[in-house]
């Protein structure tokens, strides 16, 4: 559910962006940026016109709301059939940012109302979808599990570079980018190795690690003539 919920997790966020879009485009009459007008300018106009589509949507009917995202669904598919590949990648960054942003200040209930739309969206969708679409979600979703092993194996194979820098030792075998480690003084170092999305590339499966957090607590060793080498073995990904 995870994988399904992250992928319509982007369609929601390109969606609302793309009420934005229009509402701009609508309002001023033009796009973006008007002759003439200063950079300054052109923030608070767009912020103007944000709020006014915020508040325009706020006391829309169903049938409004419906119609008018049918439009915005036309509009972002004509859109995406023209697009560069640079512009796609660049829609699809700031997708994923104000996506991140939006998930790192929610509240409980805000979450937990946004997974129950996405459940929602989801099920209708795979309810009326066709064959073709079928496949197409099925590829998505191999794609994006693909990645997930990638980054695993990339914090995994990242862990492995830290243990043989000479002051670390794994204790423990290596699970889902995470470890146990003895350090010399025989504490246990706790590493956590998570996926770093400013590298991200939607066109190459290599996705580099970065270090998050290392915990260190005093512990008395389980197994006083541990083996590195033999967890070495454990902990390969090869």
């Amino acid at each position: 559910m995870e994988h399904s919920e992250a992928l319509l997790s982007c369609n929601l966020i390109t969606e609302s962006n793309l009420q934005i879009d229009e509402a701009v485009n609508k309002s001023s009459k033009s796009c973006y940026f008007k002759p003439g007008e200063t950079e300054e300018q052109r923030l608070k106009r767009l912020d103007y016109l944000r709020r006014h589509a915020s508040l325009k949507r706020a006391t829309e009917t169903p049938e409004e709301r419906e119609e008018r995202l049918q439009y915005l669904r036309r509009r972002a598919i004509e859109r995406r059939s023209t697009e560069t590949l640079e512009e796609r990648q660049k829609r699809l960054n700031s997708t994923r940012q104000r996506a991140a942003e939006r998930r790192a200040t929610e509240s409980i209930e805000e979450r937990e109302k946004r997974l129950q739309y996405l459940r929602e969206r989801a099920a209708l969708r795979r309810a009326t979808e066709d064959s073709e679409a079928r496949q197409k979600r099925l590829e998505n979703t191999r794609t994006y599990n693909a990645r997930r092993r990638a980054e695993a194996r990339k914090a995994k194979e990242t862990l492995m570079k830290i243990v043989w820098n000479g002051k670390l030792r794994p204790r423990k075998p290596m699970d889902d980018g995470k470890a146990i480690f003895s350090h010399s003084n025989e504490k246990e170092v706790e590493i956590e190795v998570q996926p770093d999305y400013s590298c991200y590339n939607d066109n190459e499966a290599d996705i580099k690690s970065s270090i998050l957090e290392i915990k260190v607590e005093e512990c008395d060793p389980d197994e006083p003539n541990f083996d590195p080498l033999e967890a070495r073995g454990t902990g390969s990904t090869n």
